[in-house]
């Protein structure tokens, strides 16, 4: 009866015992698990453990913190991949995150968001296919819904602006004029009339040219070109004349003196979105090289906006597409050590220093009665030394440290990180006034490893940097006799330019501190005995030497680039207005074909016109026909539709 009551006992034992067994193993296998790499599986077992044991706090805890990580590190790559535009990456990322935590708003907006980009970004590819079949309009619809459902998408404001520019530009009849004046002639005129030169160049190009009648009907023209197209011509016309353009239709251009530039010539205006230069340091630059009086900036919200004629808003464009980019930066890792390096030394026999005496009587130490006096025994007297007697010293210690400090410091160009590796020390300054009121101030004193650095990256790689070192430490406290406590600082420092290339690293040493201390125990008298003199002193000598080691090697995270030839150099007309770049100049989408032949003209049997050997036009002076000078206003460009916001 006994055994089996015994039997029982152990059995009930053994099932309370064996499911923490296998508890604390499925914790294991679980924790095994997430250290092999497989998240998902870990946090599965995970799981179930923290449902079957919800009291556990260890199982909670691993679980809550595997689980966190997990789903932070799936949130940034289902980011990343949805500002990449890899919409089932993002898709994935997001639905993993939902599988280990169900109501995580992250993961649910995530996964919105990446649903309305991927259609929003179909919806662009197809406008985009429209521009290239030549149905604007309908693109122009087609951006409009995506910027109404999105008005921050850049990709669409992109391509908005570049259809409506392309419409500015490209208004159906600018670049058929463009085509008629790349036909090749050869003039040479002498004193002709200026009527009479367009007259002739209108036949030549099948163009009308209709002049302000403010023009001077006595301005002399000479000219003498050979094979050039009548776009060069007139660009040498306009400038010898002072004269200006406008083109009217695809066979008309309005000719005019410079002194009305300003009653036809358009006036445009652009807002830029700056990123990185400062509105004020924009508005300048267009200010001092396009000379342009009409400029707005808003520095809250980092635009300036310009109003002037189309040549100096692409003038402008060009300026600030050169000068607004990101500022360069640069890695700066820098390691500093301070290498110590201790001998000591102590030989010889040290002797006692000390010899006491002294009386003892039956009263104690230092007291004897008169009885004892008149009786005085030896037994009384007392003569001590210090102990041991004799010491005999034979020892050497060597002893080294290194305290480094490694920071790596990002910074912009031409701007100052400072690091300070130690302690601020309050020193304590008692102040006293007339009516005996005492009052206390603390300041306080940096002291330890201090670094300034200052960079300047050069376009070619290489970084020049202002370093500034310095170590101090606490050598002595000094209190002084109003009761204040400063303090007395050993300092070394470093100051130095450095021009390193990228990844280089330069070594900087040499800021050593040398103590060198001998001290010596003697006997007095004994010690300067020849020979034996030795056997009566004991000598310690010391040196204690420290270095200051600094290592420090750039690494150009961002750094500018050469800007493209386009935009740092090109033309910008005349100090009176008159562009150079002859009639095709106002329109940047049309390009000369370049080993190509001109199309000759046709040969015409007119007065005052011949065709050479080679089949161009040769122009001289015809007689004087009437050409209009009476003309209306011309009319002013098809207004685009404004962007969504």
């Amino acid at each position: 009866m006994k055994l089996n009551n015994l039997i029982i006992l152990y059995i009930s034992l053994a099932s309370l015992t064996l499911p923490g067994c296998a508890s604390d193993q499925a914790f294991v296998k679980a924790r095994t698990t997430l250290e092999q790499g497989n998240v998902k599986d870990g946090l599965t077992q995970l799981k179930k453990l923290v449902s079957d044991y919800p009291d556990n706090s260890e199982y909670k805890s691993l679980y809550y913190r595997a689980r966190e990580s997990h789903v932070r590190k799936l949130l940034q790559t289902g980011d990343n991949a949805r500002v990449d535009e890899r919409w089932d990456d993002a898709d994935e990322n997001y639905t993993n995150v939902l599988v280990v935590d169900e109501a995580n708003v992250r993961a649910q907006d995530g996964l919105r968001a990446n649903a309305i980009a991927k259609a929003l970004s179909v919806k662009i590819e197809e406008a985009v296919d429209l521009v290239n079949d030549g149905q604007i309009e309908v693109a122009k619809e087609k951006i409009r819904q995506v910027l109404n459902e999105q008005p921050s998408n850049l990709k669409a404001k992109q391509l908005y602006a570049s259809i409506e520019k392309k419409q500015r530009e490209d208004n159906g009849y600018y670049t058929k004029v463009l085509s008629k004046f790349k036909k090749p002639v050869t003039l040479e005129l002498k004193d002709a009339n200026i009527k009479t030169v367009f007259e002739l160049l209108s036949k030549a190009a099948g163009v009308n040219f209709i002049l302000d009648k403010e023009l001077k009907s006595d301005t002399r023209v000479s000219l003498f070109v050979k094979h050039t197209t009548i776009d060069e011509a007139l660009k040498n016309i306009f400038a010898s004349a002072q004269l200006g353009k406008k083109i009217l239709n695809e066979n008309s251009v309005l000719v005019y003196p410079n002194s009305k530039k300003s009653e036809y010539e358009e006036l445009m205006v652009k807002t830029f979105y700056l990123t990185n230069v400062e509105p004020k340091k924009a508005e300048e630059l267009i200010k001092t090289v396009v000379k342009t009086k009409d400029i707005f900036v808003d520095e809250k919200l980092n635009i300036l906006v310009m109003r002037d004629t189309y040549d100096s808003i692409r003038s402008a464009e060009k300026l600030i597409n050169a000068y607004d980019i990101g500022d360069p930066e640069v890695l700066l890792e820098v390691e500093v050590l301070e290498i110590s390096n201790t001998l000591a030394s102590e030989l010889g026999l040290r002797w006692p220093n000390q010899l006491s005496v002294g009386i003892k009587g039956t009263a104690g130490n230092g007291q004897l009665t008169f009885d004892e006096i008149n009786n005085f025994k030896s037994s009384m007297a007392r003569v001590s030394i210090t102990d041991p007697t004799l010491i005999l010293t034979l020892r050497g210690t060597e002893g080294g440290s290194n305290l480094l400090a490694n920071p790596h410091i990002r910074v912009k160009n031409h701007k100052k990180a400072k690091v300070h590796i130690g302690d601020r020390v309050p020193v304590i300054t008692n102040t006293s006034t007339s009516t005996g009121f005492v009052s206390e101030s603390v300041n306080y004193l940096d002291v330890g490893l201090k670094l300034d650095v200052e960079p300047s990256i050069m376009i070619n790689d290489e970084v020049s940097i202002d370093v500034g070192l310095e170590v101090s430490n606490i050598v002595s406290e000094v209190v002084t006799k109003s009761g204040s406590l400063s303090y007395r600082l050993g300092t070394r420092n470093a100051n130095t330019t450095l021009r390193l290339k990228d990844g280089e690293t330069q070594v900087l040493a040499g800021l050593i501190n040398n103590e060198e201390r001998t001290s010596a125990d003697r006997v007095p008298g004994l010690a300067s005995l020849p020979l034996i003199g030795r056997l009566f002193s004991s000598k310690n000598k010391s040196n204690n030497k420290t270095e200051i080691v600094l290592l420090i090697t750039p690494k150009i995270i961002r750094n500018i680039s050469q800007t493209e030839s386009s935009l740092a150099e090109f033309s910008l007309g005349t100090e009176t207005g008159n562009s150079l770049a002859g009639m095709s100049s106002n329109n940047p989408n049309y390009t000369e074909q370049t080993g190509q032949s001109l199309p000759a003209i046709e040969a015409q049997s007119n007065a005052g016109q011949s065709v050479g050997s080679n089949g161009e036009s040769l122009l001289t002076p015809a007689p004087l026909m009437p050409i209009p000078l009476d003309i209306p206003p011309p009319p002013p460009l098809p207004n685009m539709p404004p962007v969504s916001q």
